[in-house]
Parts: structure tokens; C-alpha cells; sequence
């Protein structure tokens, strides 16, 4: 570990940010050195907290003209580690203090904020404002923005993912700084300079803005972004329903998902004996959600479920709307997360070989008398996929049960990708994962991105082994 005076940028840099804004004690720097995963910390050399999209700018041109790399980190909720290639001078932009909401425009349905804030913070002044922004289920306190469409598949998996898809369905514009210090607008602004409000994607160009979504940073640093936002029904309610079997839950599912209008907005399944099916709706006016909630019994009655008990039921509003006693449950956990998204069709094939694999293991290695356990749910996304995570749990007052757990998080996530899913985080070790099933033309397609756009490999170097 470098010291405060050690990093030969260390001066330079402080005359780009105030002197409280440039990190480099041992103490304040261990805090930057962990995810949320079991895999080992990596003490950075030097922390920089830019506060404007220029001083975003400046460090990236202060570092292309030594060539020194830069990693970007937001609310620090990696799921799969930090890169393995960080050399010795490595600067880690702390992207926190960009967190302003800049417009919210209730005429186009549009919020357009900075991309260091926290989601509980956006979606917070969003609902003050009397409208519903998709942010993320889980962890909405935690992430940001920017961290969120960066490091997720798909830009991030919003608590109605069920019936709402992921964060790019709803992101319509992004700006970037390049790695060479250029400011990039991927819609308005940029796709049409006499634009200034995003309302559609690949109005007046080719849609970029995609590009820019799960690259783990590895393409541009987000600074801001605009959103779709929505109408906030005021009606909600939630139950739960139990299943003796995985058939019988799994036909269910089909059949919740092959309705003509989905009468849900979130469904979460819960792996316990029996199985727990948690629903969530909601409605304009209380008669629309009774007939709603209805409808979903129904079905989950005719496919062989039954009411929970009082218990479960009592939880159901609080786990459908994802609220923090939920949240708590899987964020203040020990645990090396294994999440992924299978084709509908395929998800039962990919979960009992995923499964079967953790199971083995655990059981061959005894690995359940380190304190190793699972914990598994998954819920439909639209019509066509479901989103699984398996959370390995550990203890870590037990030698060994940690490094057990990474073990198995890296084997699940290796045979996620060999069986065609796709895994939910696009950073660290995920990346690495994910990019070893690309075919030659894709690779080179993605060498070649790369390096038009940073040539001397600054930005996040080695994600995606690029």
C-alpha cells in the first residue's frame, strides 16, 4: 500500500479537487478495499471524490497524460470482486458526489439526474414529487445510478422487473466522459445538437445509448442519466401462496406468466418446505385490485396452491414492495451471491444442474459444518425469463467458510455461462466469466470498441480481459 505522498499524481490531482476530496490514509482507504462479496480486498493507492462532470474530466486527461489507470467505483455493492489487474497506482474515482436529481418533468415523464446518487435517493424525491421511477429491488439504498446501469445485466433489475423489464427499457439518454476526458451525450445533445430533452431512444442516430449499459464502466465513465418515469397507483396489496412440490409451483408460474394481461407487478418465489409464492399488485381503485388479486388466486389455486399462514401472509406486502426489513434479509447477510437470468423455458433445466452442483459440493466437502448453506428465490421477468439468485451463505467467525463460499459462487457462476444463462453482475470476476464463452467475431468486435476508445487501457483495465 502506497502512502498519501507516495502517489506521484498525489499533487497534481489536488489541484483538480479540494484537499478533503483526495484519499490516501491507510484508515480511510481499507474502507474502499471491500465489496459485498467473499472475494479478498484490494486496498486501493489513491481515492479521488470529483464533485462535477469537469473535474471528471480533468482527472481522466490527468491520467491519459501518465498513463495511469482508473477505476470507477459508485456505492461499492460489487457482487463478484474488484478486477484482479490493479497496478500499484491505481486511482479509484468515487463517483459519490455527483448525486443531484436535475430535472423531474411531469409533462414527458422524464428525470434526469446525476449518476453518483444513491436509488433510495432518486426514487425518494421521484414519490415527493408524486410520480414512480424503476430503480432497483434490491439493494436500493446501497447502489447508484450509475453503479447500477454500469455493473448490472441490463442496467439493473427494478422491484416490478416482473412486468417492467429491466433499467434500459426505461433509460433514455446517458452522458459519458471517455477515457480520453471527452464528454459524450448518447441522445439529446448529442445525436441531435438542437435537442435538448431525451423522450425516445435512436431518434436521430443509431442507438449508443445501449452500448454504454452493463459494460462495467469498461467503455465510458456515466455522469448522468434521463429516465422514463410513471404514474404511482395509489392501491396495493400483496399475498402469499404455499406449494408442496416445484412442479406444481412451476405450472403455476407458466400459467401466471401466459395471461393475457399480467394482473401482477411483482412475484417473488421463495425455496422453503413448502414453497412460498409471494405476490404484489396494484390498482387504481380498491374494487380493480380485489378482482386483480382475484384473478392471481385463482390461478395459483388451480394449480395446486394454497393460502400461507397468518405469518407469511402478514410479510407479503413488505416483500413484494421490497421494504427494508425485506432488503435487510439479503443485504446485512455473509454470503457470496450467485444470481443469473435463464430463458423461461430453460430455467428449470439450469436451475436443477446449478443446484445439483452447489448441493454436491457442499455435501462431498462437509461444508455445511463451516456454516456453509443456500438460500434461493427467483421471480419472473416480463414473459420470457426468470431472474434466480442463490445466496451462499457463510460464517465468518469459521476458518475456511468463506473462501468455501467464493469457491462455490466462482464454479456457479462458471456453469451458469457454460449452460447459456447469463449471470447479473458485469463486473470483476463475473466479467472474466462471462467473456470466456464469447465467440472470436464478438471478442474482436469488443477488443476493437475498446480500444478506439482507450487506447492506453485506463478505464477499469481488464474488465471483460480486455
Amino acid at each position: 500500500m502506497t502512502s498519501r505522498l507516495e502517489h506521484p499524481l498525489h499533487e497534481a490531482l489536488g489541484q483538480i479537487v479540494a484537499a478533503e476530496q483526495l484519499v490516501s490514509t491507510p484508515e480511510v482507504l481499507a474502507n474502499y478495499s471491500q465489496d459485498k462479496s467473499p472475494f479478498p480486498p484490494l486496498v486501493p493507492a489513491i481515492v479521488v471524490r470529483p464533485g462535477s462532470v469537469n473535474e471528471v474530466r480533468d482527472i481522466m486527461r490527468l491520467a491519459g497524460h501518465h498513463k495511469t489507470p482508473v477505476n470507477t467505483r459508485g456505492g461499492g455493492f460489487s457482487l463478484t470482486g474488484y478486477l484482479g489487474e490493479c497496478v500499484e497506482d491505481t486511482i479509484v474515482l468515487d463517483l459519490r458526489r455527483l448525486n443531484r436529481v436535475l430535472d423531474i418533468d411531469a409533462v414527458n415523464f422524464t428525470a434526469t439526474a446525476q449518476c453518483g446518487i444513491i436509488m433510495k435517493d432518486l426514487s425518494d424525491q421521484v414519490e415527493a414529487a408524486g410520480l414512480h421511477v424503476h430503480t432497483v429491488g434490491i439493494p436500493i439504498g446501497y447502489t447508484t445510478l450509475g453503479g447500477v446501469l454500469s455493473g448490472v445485466q441490463g442496467g439493473g433489475y427494478p422491484a416490478s422487473m416482473c412486468v417492467s423489464g429491466t433499467g434500459l427499457y426505461h433509460l433514455l439518454g446517458l452522458e459519458i466522459v471517455l477515457p480520453s476526458g471527452e464528454l459524450l451525450r448518447t441522445n439529446a445533445g448529442g445525436a441531435n445538437v438542437h435537442r435538448s430533452q431525451d423522450f425516445t431512444r435512436g431518434g436521430n442516430a443509431p442507438d449508443l445509448t445501449s452500448m454504454f449499459v452493463g459494460d462495467g464502466g469498461c467503455f465510458g465513465i456515466k455522469t448522468e442519466a434521463c429516465v422514463r418515469i410513471h404514474p404511482r397507483p395509489q392501491e396495493m396489496a400483496a399475498g402469499c401462496f404455499d406449494f408442496d412440490d416445484f412442479d406444481c409451483l412451476w405450472a403455476a408460474l407458466l400459467a401466471l406468466t401466459a395471461l393475457p394481461e399480467l394482473p401482477y407487478e411483482s412475484i417473488v418465489i421463495l425455496e422453503s418446505r413448502p414453497w412460498s409464492l409471494f405476490y404484489f399488485a396494484r390498482g387504481t381503485q380498491p374494487t380493480i385490485l380485489d378482482q386483480t388479486l382475484s384473478d392471481i388466486e385463482a390461478v395459483l389455486s388451480n394449480n395446486g396452491g394454497r393460502k400461507s399462514p397468518p405469518a407469511l401472509q402478514e410479510q407479503a406486502l413488505d416483500v413484494g414492495a421490497a421494504e427494508p426489513a425485506y432488503q435487510d434479509l439479503f443485504v446485512n447477510v455473509d454470503r457470496g451471491l450467485l444470481a443469473f437470468v435463464a430463458g423461461k423455458k430453460e430455467f428449470p433445466s439450469v436451475f436443477k444442474q446449478v443446484r445439483e452442483l452447489l448441493d454436491r459440493e457442499i455435501e462431498s466437502r462437509g461444508l455445511d459444518e463451516l456454516g456453509v448453506g443456500l438460500m434461493v428465490y427467483f421471480s419472473p421477468m416480463l414473459r420470457h425469463s426468470i431472474y434466480t439468485t442463490i445466496s451462499i451463505i457463510f460464517d465468518v467467525d469459521e476458518p475456511g467458510s468463506r473462501e468455501a463460499a467464493l469457491d462455490l459462487q466462482c464454479r456457479g457462476y462458471e456453469k451458469v455461462v457454460a449452460l447459456g444463462a447469463c449471470p447479473e453482475p458485469h463486473q470483476g470476476y463475473s466479467s472474466t466469466v462471462n467473456a470466456s464463452a464469447w465467440s472470436p467475431e464478438f471478442r474482436q468486435l469488443m477488443t476493437g470498441i475498446k480500444q478506439m476508445l482507450d487506447p492506453e487501457r485506463l478505464l477499469n483495465r481488464g474488465l471483460w480481459g480486455l
